[in-house]
């Protein structure tokens, strides 16, 4: 259309200079900011510009953190979000967009909020990756197999190399291959399997953690320093001014957890530690650390989710 000529469906003196045709975009901003998904990414982004203002690392690094929130700010990553738009790449989209933020969080050296591990999409879960506890556990808890009943009936997660629809060159081979989990009445039990034996990750230099979703603000830690073994519970600090979910952690020390290192490492945590219940909810990932740099988290894209035991548990999962 010609400017200064009035269009058919305006007023008389209508000055547009393109086209008042259909919007492809329904005229409104219901992609970019209409679903939950959407605006749970830009709060996100949101939170890293509020930390980005006071991250103190040098200049080169913080020109890389505000680097990684433009691309992140870019508004092709939510046009994928929501019920409104979809493809075969969603998961990989929504992987890449909350990297890009987490590398904001890295090169300001900052921890990054957990959520930035879970995928924004709601609006078509990943696919479930674990098995669910059938029975209460009583393993021997020596960082060996030593019955092939002590784990039967736990929860399970098989770790596997994933090739995604989209190359990912920064994609390693996981150390970790098999989650195992469960309680009796009064703790929780975890299992790790790696590619070999954990006592000699762990003599590496290696860290396992288990970093807690729910409830929030606990995690637990193992590591070997001077040929010993270390377990700890650690707390995240709580302040007014930081950014949710990444205020510093502190050491709680080990309580009266157990833990034992050898073919496999084998975790025993008292539930009141994690100052959880009978019906209460427990979601976790377990991640790797190497030299203090996390290099793999599982599961990739949605927490470990159990419910801790009530009375009626055996009851529901009895079988004949």
């Amino acid at each position: 259309m010609e400017a200064g000529r009035s269009c058919a469906r305006c007023t008389d003196g209508c000055q547009h200079t393109r086209s008042c045709g259909p919007s492809p975009f329904d005229a409104n901003f219901y992609i970019w900011i209409g679903h939950a998904d959407d605006r749970k990414a830009w709060s996100q982004l949101a939170d890293a510009r509020q930390a980005l203002e006071s991250a103190t690392a040098d200049t080169q690094a913080l020109g890389g953190a505000r680097e990684e929130i433009l691309i992140a700010e870019g508004s092709d990553w939510f046009w994928w979000y929501g019920d409104d738009h979809s493809s075969a790449h969603d998961l990989e989209f929504d992987d890449l967009f909350r990297r890009h933020v987490r590398n904001a969080y890295r090169l300001m050296q900052k921890p990054a909020p957990d959520e930035l591990f879970v995928s924004n999409i709601s609006s078509a879960a990943p696919p479930e990756a674990q098995t669910y506890p059938t029975a209460l556990l009583c393993p021997t808890v020596d960082g060996d197999e030593t019955s092939y009943f002590e784990w039967l009936g736990a929860g399970s997660l098989e770790i596997r190399e994933t090739a995604g629809a989209m190359h990912r060159s920064d994609r390693r081979v996981p150390l970790l291959t098999l989650v195992q989990f469960g309680f009796d009445r009064e703790r929780l039990f975890v299992r790790v399997d790696a590619v070999r034996p954990m006592v000699d990750l762990l003599a590496d230099g290696h860290e396992i953690s288990l970093k807690f979703l729910q409830p929030d603000g606990v995690r637990f830690s193992v590591c070997q320093r001077l040929g010993r073994l270390i377990g700890r519970f650690w707390d995240r600090q709580s302040s007014s001014t930081a950014i949710v979910g990444s205020a510093p952690w502190t050491e709680r020390g080990p309580s009266h957890a157990v833990v034992a290192a050898g073919t496999v490492l084998e975790l025993s945590l008292p539930t009141r530690e994690l100052r959880v219940g009978a019906g209460d909810s427990l979601a976790f990932f377990v991640a790797v650390y190497d030299e203090g740099v996390e290099t793999e988290r599982h599961p990739e894209h949605r927490p470990i989710e159990l419910t801790v035991p009530d009375a009626l548990f055996e009851a529901r999962n009895w079988r004949a």
